[in-house]
Parts: C-alpha cells; structure tokens; sequence
C-alpha cells in the first residue's frame, strides 16, 4: 500500500515544483500539500485499495464520502491558486 501511495505522490512532483518555482505556494505550503493529499491517498488505499476479503463497501470500504472529501479539498485548493 506504502508503494501505491508514494508512486501517486511522485506523480505528482512536477506539477508541485511548478506552483513553487512561479511563486504561487511556498515550500512550506507545498509541503502542507503534500500532507493532506497523503493522508488522503492512504486513507482511499486502506478502505478500498487492497481489501480482497469480500465485499468492497462494508465498514471498511471507501465511500462516496471519503471521494468527495479529497475532491472539495483539491477545489479549495485550486481557488487559492487562482
């Protein structure tokens, strides 16, 4: 799961590294980024990514929920870019 989460990340370095060279996040903020979107990542692979025991939306499961949490922080996040 560790390497799922971490190839999604470095996918998404060289989008972050142009936020900061145009000066739009700092360093610290891109790091913050990075955070929250991890947690997120890790959270979506631990509910649903892996589980191969049954059903695929029990108590384990991810939701539409937890889909749109991760999308209205990228929102929030690209009003602040703009």
């Amino acid at each position: 799961m560790a390497e799922q989460v971490q190839a999604i990340l470095e996918k998404m370095v060289p989008a972050l590294k142009d936020l900061t060279t145009r000066h739009i996040f700092t360093p610290d903020e891109i790091r913050a980024i990075v955070t929250r979107r991890r947690k997120s990542e890790y959270l979506l692979q631990r509910r649903g990514g892996g589980n191969t025991s049954g059903g695929g939306s029990g108590k384990n499961g991810v939701t539409k929920s937890d889909y749109l949490k991760y999308i209205e922080e990228e929102i929030l996040l690209e009003r602040l870019r703009k």
